[in-house]
């Protein structure tokens, strides 16, 4: 699978199946913006899954706000130009 020039968005990325389809997604060559409430859990997801083909950005986010999504979004499509695959992983 060939995922190289596309963007994905993941949310509850900063633990569990979250950060476990961040991998996978980087593997195959996507950017992947990680949302999660726990900034510093992206973070260290981030940085354990930096030695692959695609690009990370982390984004501290409570999925339950319409106005933290709104700004995840522009924040995205800013840097990497549109989004082709969401993960709505978050538990609440």
């Amino acid at each position: 699978m060939d995922l190289i020039g596309k963007t994905a968005v993941v949310t509850g990325a900063g633990s569990g199946i979250g950060a476990g389809i961040c991998s996978v997604l980087l593997r195959y060559g996507a950017n992947v913006a990680l949302v999660d409430i726990d900034e510093a859990g992206c973070q260290r997801v981030a940085g354990e899954i930096s030695e692959s083909k695609g690009h990370t950005s982390v984004h501290q986010a409570d999925v339950r706000s319409a106005d933290d999504i709104q700004d995840v979004a522009k924040q995205v499509i800013d840097t990497w130009g549109n989004v082709d695959i969401l993960v709505n992983n978050a538990g609440v």
